[in-house]
């Protein structure tokens, strides 16, 4: 993309990147190689539903705080409830690493069926236009509207 004096910009995620490009085309490769296949993004969600199965366990009051908010983006990514396609979808990357997405979803679906109630209800108050497909996408795995 060119600025206003002509000069190419590159951007990222729809911000000028400032200077040079960060990585050169082979380290983009070896970035994407490491956290696709060799596991970082399934390492992370991995960690962060750890978190939430403490905050959950600690029976404190419902809120929505780091741990929860972490989670919460990876279970997006993990049902696919983005309005937009994810840079690595959750198929590809459990393929990556010989994962069944479908078991995997299973599982988390029912260690954290409430949990994912809990997200459609807060979905279905702020973002009412998104319910509808939330709740089909969730409701492969759980019944919605349950609380």
């Amino acid at each position: 993309m060119e600025d206003l004096f002509g000069q190419q910009v590159v951007m990222v995620n729809g911000h000028p990147l400032e200077g040079a490009h960060p990585f050169t085309e082979e380290e983009a490769a070896a970035i994407l190689d490491e956290v696709v296949h060799g596991g970082e993004l399934l390492s992370q969600l991995t960690f962060n539903l750890k978190r939430l199965r403490k905050l959950i366990a600690s029976k404190k009051p419902f809120r929505v705080d780091g741990a929860r908010r972490d989670a919460w983006e990876d279970l997006v990514w993990v049902y696919d409830l983005y309005e937009s396609p994810s840079l690595v979808p959750f198929d590809v990357a459990c393929d990556a690493v010989g994962l069944d997405a479908e078991v995997v979803r299973s599982g988390i679906s029912s260690e954290f069926g409430d949990e994912l109630r809990a997200m459609g209800t807060i979905i279905q108050a702020r973002f009412p236009e998104h319910y509808e497909t939330v709740k089909r996408k969730l409701g492969k795995y759980i019944v919605i509207g349950l609380h």
